[in-house]
């Protein structure tokens, strides 16, 4: 059986009602596009949230085909510890693992990751807020327990310096941790779904269209570590770095003028879709 992320309800912004108010917006995803990665995804990760292993199980099955035929091996095989864990209760996840199986040898290394496009010009006070909501996630993180004292220190020291410099990256404390090679990333990211109340979903899984992309414009995406993966009619659904800042939602709703729900992303995932946008 799937080990289920340990989150509980609660009141006010509670994080299992959340998702599953989530749940129906990617189900119908999949009924106009029934192979979209993206969206099988993000189901598998919130039908796990809320205990639903049944639902669980039929998307990673429905995931990890999808992979197959489109002969995606790598993404196929990072299934695997999915599928073992399913193996004893549906014998097809056994199949499934065969099916996925490589070497290393047959496949090529992943290219490093390009970095993320910026405003030509960024205005000290826009990177200074970047820094202050950075340095208040960081802070929560700690008071968690997820990161220690020197663990915290280091990320405020790499952001101060990311923002003083001449840079195209993103102001962002997960990108920090990400490229500090941090294990418990991981389990950050699990804590801040909950503490937020937005699910997780992997954004660059999404085949997101350049006109989907670019309703918001790409200076901001960078700035705010914010990127519309997905339309729903005349709602948005967003991906950010910073699921706890409102005034970043705020600013987003402001500049595309629409109704958005917003879902946490991880730094890799995002830079993978702000790739395909910069390509």
């Amino acid at each position: 059986m799937t080990e289920q992320t340990p989150f509980e309800s609660g009141g006010a912004g509670d994080p299992l009602r959340e998702t599953r108010a989530a749940i129906p917006i990617f189900e119908g995803i999949l009924e106009a596009m029934p192979q979209d990665v993206g969206a099988l995804d993000a189901l598998i990760n919130m039908y796990e949230i809320i205990g639903d292993q049944d639902k669980a199980w039929h998307y990673l099955e429905r995931l990890t085909r999808t992979f197959l035929e489109q002969h995606a091996l790598t993404e196929a095989a990072a299934l695997a510890p999915k599928l073992a864990a399913f193996a004893t209760e549906h014998p097809e996840a056994v199949a499934l693992l065969e099916a996925v199986a490589i070497t290393p040898s047959e496949t090529a290394p992943p290219p490093e990751p390009a970095p993320l496009a910026a405003p030509a010009e960024v205005k000290t006070p826009a990177r200074g807020a970047a820094v202050k909501r950075e340095v208040a996630l960081a802070w929560k993180l700690q008071e968690a327990g997820l990161l220690n004292e020197e663990e915290y220190a280091a990320v405020v020291h790499d952001l101060t310096e990311i923002s003083l410099r001449d840079t195209k990256l993103t102001v962002s404390a997960l990108h920090v941790l990400h490229d500090r090679s941090f294990r418990g990333l991981e389990k950050a990211l699990a804590h801040l779904a909950k503490l937020s109340g937005h699910p997780y979903v992997d954004v660059g899984y999404f085949d997101s269209p350049p006109a989907t992309l670019e309703r918001l414009p790409i200076a901001a995406a960078t700035t705010l570590g914010a990127l519309v993966f997905e339309t729903l009619g005349d709602e948005l659904l967003v991906a950010v770095l910073n699921p706890l800042d409102a005034e970043v939602q705020e600013q987003v709703h402001q500049l595309t003028g629409c109704a958005c729900h917003f879902y946490l992303t991880s730094p890799e995932a995002f830079e993978r879709a702000m790739k395909k946008r910069v390509a």
